[in-house]
């Protein structure tokens, strides 16, 4: 155990956005089966491999830095010593989560790797839509079909998009888990705002049958195979047995993989419907 003492003069440190998004994840258990950030065996299993040391597939290290003097005084491999912790912060300064130093080690120059278990600690992490920002615990406890559709939501759905949702998940008799990625950080994709984005999913949620809406803070890491390949992975932890294919999607995790059938608009009612079942008379393509 940590005495209260330890934890008051434990160091404190702020991460980069990537950092902050990761830690949430894992807090959600999302990147199961990791519980904190990773030491440098795993990170050159992954490197080396795409493993972990442990022999289990990874896409990518999981890693925090800070900066080189703030642990002077902590030796986590001493067992006589008080265990070694780390406080994190977000980016207003308010306590997130704690972290338990297993492992520390130089990463570049004026830079440390630290490598541990974390676990929630203090009231910091609030954000706008708090709600959704759900762990998977609980999302698999809303979900109340067998199968359940993923669908990773980048740019507002339009109606065509809307009527590939609904038409994959009634062709499975699956529940929608609908994923929103915001990266963490508050960045805009193609101009929208996370904020944004995710008022105009809550806006159409009525046109998807039974959805569970989920913010995920899954930052863009520039490579887009091991991207999509995280992405699969966070989707698994949240319940999700099939992904409907979007730009970036690779199948991964054991999911299923739905390439979404081609729409025609029907012009007899204005809806969109599967290609096949629109006379061509009637149809308009998208």
């Amino acid at each position: 155990m940590i005495s209260e003492e330890a934890m008051r003069g434990a160091p404190a440190w702020t991460p980069s956005p990537t950092e902050l998004a990761d830690l949430e994840l894992l807090l959600a258990g999302a990147y199961t089966p990791l519980t904190g950030f990773l030491g440098q065996e795993d990170v050159r299993s992954i490197r080396r491999a795409a493993r972990l040391s442990g022999g289990e597939h990874w896409p990518v290290p999981i890693t925090l830095e800070v900066p080189a003097g703030m642990l002077d005084g902590l030796d986590p491999r001493d067992p006589a010593a008080e265990p070694s912790v780390l406080l994190i912060t977000d980016e207003e300064g308010a306590p997130v989560a704690r972290l338990d130093i297993t492992e520390t080690w130089e990463t570049r120059p004026g830079w440390v790797g630290v490598a541990g278990p974390v676990a929630r600690h203090g009231d910091g992490g609030h954000a706008p839509f708090a709600a959704y920002r759900m762990d998977t615990g609980t999302v698999r406890g809303l979900i109340r079909e067998q199968r359940v559709l993923g669908v990773f939501v980048d740019r507002p759905l339009h109606r065509p998009q809307l009527a590939q949702v609904a038409h994959a998940a009634r062709q499975l008799m699956a529940q929608v888990v609908v994923l929103v990625p915001y990266g963490g950080h508050g960045a805009a994709r193609d101009g929208v705002t996370p904020e944004v984005l995710m008022r105009c999913v809550l806006a159409a949620r009525d046109r998807l049958p039974n959805p569970v809406i989920v913010a995920v803070p899954l930052a863009d890491r520039g490579n887009e195979l091991s991207d999509a390949l995280l992405r699969a992975r966070v989707a698994a932890a949240f319940g999700v047995t099939h992904l409907l294919s979007t730009a970036g999607t690779v199948t991964g995790a054991g999911l299923r993989i739905l390439v979404p059938r081609e729409l025609s608009y029907d012009s007899r009612d204005g809806q969109w419907r599967d290609r096949d079942d629109v006379p061509q008379r009637f149809e308009r393509r998208a």
